[in-house]
């Protein structure tokens, strides 16, 4: 019979005159049958980020007609060996019931670049701090999964001629638990100093009584902008000017800025003659001006 309820007639019949025959109606449940699989399925290999679905299931021997599939296909595994279930399920689900046990799904890691970003500086500027960028995370992770370490070095120097050199990883030591790494190289370009056109001029005010004022007067005469202008030294005579170093950060073609700079009564007397020096520097280059003497007011 079929597996379910069928309803069942009993009759009772007795041969002792002190009892009366008699019928009555009952059930009885006949449970589906448990299938036997011999043979499991075996599973292809996936990358993590992948759900079981990408697993192809072959093989698998079951006692009558079905099919076999991951209980949870929609399950992203940790990379390694995992242990996953897997249900056979009969065509015929009215005589048969499933059957479940776990399989080993072998999850590979998945591909992480770590890539040296290209750097581009002016030639005679310092060697800057490096950075890399990581890509390929997968399964919503970010870089918050990934440990270690790696270092970045190039074989240029402060002192190396404009060209391009490489930016290489001096240190390949970083870990994610369901990751590997390939780590690229990048360039750094070192450009040669843009030339700069300016005119610089000087005037002093003031007197012995309550000290000289030094006003140094740069015109942007070329066609781009002047930049990070730094004033590190200016004298009268044998005297320094207050405060130093001074800083402008740009100046616009056709456009001046300028330095004010103080200086105590003792640097001299009114309409004496005193010699004149400042320098800095300016787009990476360096200025400056020595003038014989000048003459205080």
């Amino acid at each position: 019979m079929s597996a379910g309820t069928y309803s069942v007639g009993a009759t009772f019949s007795s041969s002792d005159p002190n009892y009366r025959n008699g019928t009555g109606i009952g059930s009885i449940v006949i449970d589906p049958a448990q299938p036997t699989v011999s043979v499991w399925p075996t599973a292809s290999s996936i990358t993590y980020g992948q759900s079981l679905a990408s697993s192809t299931l072959t093989g698998g021997v079951a006692s009558i007609p079905g099919r076999f599939a991951f209980t949870n296909s929609t399950i992203v595994a940790g990379a390694g060996v995992q242990s996953e279930l897997v249900t056979f399920t009969p065509t015929n689900t009215t005589e048969y019931t499933t059957v479940t046990t776990s399989i080993n799904v072998t999850v590979n890691p998945a591909p992480l670049t770590v890539t040296a970003n290209n750097t581009s500086i002016a030639a005679g500027a310092a060697i800057p701090a490096f950075t890399y960028t990581i890509t390929g995370f997968v399964n919503n992770d970010s870089s918050l999964v990934v440990g270690g370490s790696a270092k970045l070095t190039t074989t240029a120097t402060s002192s190396s001629p404009a060209g391009t050199y490489p930016i290489t990883f001096s240190t390949e030591a970083l870990t994610a638990a369901n990751y590997t790494f390939t780590y690229i190289s990048g360039t750094l370009s070192i450009t040669t100093a843009p030339s700069v056109s300016f005119t610089a001029t000087s005037a002093v005010t003031g007197s012995q009584a309550g000290g000289y004022t030094l006003t140094i007067t740069i015109k942007n005469t070329g066609a781009e902008a002047l930049t990070n202008l730094i004033l590190s030294a200016a004298t009268l005579g044998s005297t320094s000017a207050t405060p130093l170093p001074r800083t402008l950060s740009s100046i616009a073609s056709g456009a001046s800025g300028t330095f004010t700079l103080s200086f105590p009564e003792s640097i001299g007397v009114d309409g004496a003659g005193v010699a004149e020096k400042y320098s800095g520097t300016i787009n990476g280059g360096s200025f400056g001006a020595s003038v014989r003497s000048v003459t205080l007011p």
